[in-house]
């Protein structure tokens, strides 16, 4: 099948079960870390997967882009020549998200943004951007794996607790 073969949200499907399947390589491997699929923040945006453990928390945006050609060059990300809002975006999320936790657990919480490609043809990176980490699937479970402790595990424990909280994400609704 080709890629467009499958809709937005199936390709988004897949790109999340794909990324999931590295995060359960991780919690299997360092039990310290937990993660969460698809949360809500309004009725029309999620994080795809929201990532706690003893080096940091992490808002990840996975991009299933099957066979495609991505170029990364700080907050320019380009897939098969078209530039893409990836970097802003998860920056944006990762803000809501940190602004969020610190509420919800009355604690400051920083909150990393991360795009990860999925299964991409091509995959170049002259330079990151500052604030956003830009890792492709394969790399992502070493790379947070290798994330100095910056967090206790009672911190982590309550970090994930709150982020378990639909009210910590939509206080509102």
């Amino acid at each position: 099948m080709g890629k467009n073969a499958y809709s937005t949200w199936e390709r988004g499907a897949i790109g999340e079960r794909l990324v999931a399947a590295e995060l359960d390589k991780l919690v299997r491997l360092d039990p310290r870390w937990g993660y969460l699929n698809s949360i809500p923040v309004s009725a029309e945006v999620d994080i795809d997967l929201f990532v706690v453990g003893p080096g940091g928390v992490f808002s990840l945006n996975a991009k299933y882009q099957r066979g495609a050609s991505i170029w990364v060059g700080g907050d320019t990300v380009m897939v098969n020549g078209t530039r893409q809002p990836y970097v802003r975006n998860s920056r944006h999320e990762a803000r809501r998200a940190s602004r969020l936790l610190t509420r919800a657990t009355g604690c400051p919480v920083r909150v990393q943004g991360v795009v990860v490609p999925v299964a991409a043809g091509a995959f170049t990176v002259k330079a990151q951007p500052d604030d956003v980490q830009v890792i492709n699937r394969a790399r992502l479970k070493a790379y947070l794996g290798s994330r100095p402790a910056v967090l206790q595990s009672a911190l982590v424990e309550r970090i994930f607790n709150a982020a378990r909280l639909s009210t910590t994400w939509r206080p509102t609704a």
